[in-house]
């Protein structure tokens, strides 16, 4: 199913429509440009959320390591950091999640996010 847009409508680059249909675009091919490319721009977020959290891991380590020889206390703040890290991690598996789930609706497949029971 493909969406037109309206002759009062701009596409997303503020072209005017009949410029926007000569060029054989449709909506829905920059709706799966804009799922792939959000893809890929997942891919580098879940790239660097796995480094922030393998580095707060260490570093939570190393100030746990501190703490116990009464060095330092900032072991608070290192699970903290920490936390988040794993946070971010799991904010980004799921926007993975959902651009494959846009990416399936807009193919007509079953959604993976609706399970019957």
């Amino acid at each position: 199913m493909t969406t037109t847009l309206r002759a009062d409508q701009q596409c997303c680059h503020n072209e005017p429509i009949d410029e926007f249909h000569s060029g054989g675009y449709r909506v829905n091919n920059l709706w799966s440009l804009a799922l792939l490319v959000g893809l890929e721009i997942n891919r580098a977020q879940a790239l660097a959320a796995s480094a922030q959290e393998t580095y707060r891991s260490y570093y939570q380590d190393h100030s746990r390591a501190l703490y116990e020889l009464e060095m330092r206390s900032d072991l608070g703040d290192a699970q903290a950091a920490a936390a988040e890290a794993m946070l971010e991690v799991i904010r980004v598996d799921f926007q993975h999640a959902l651009l494959w789930a846009q990416i399936d609706a807009l193919l007509g497949l079953p959604t993976a996010l609706i399970q019957e029971n």
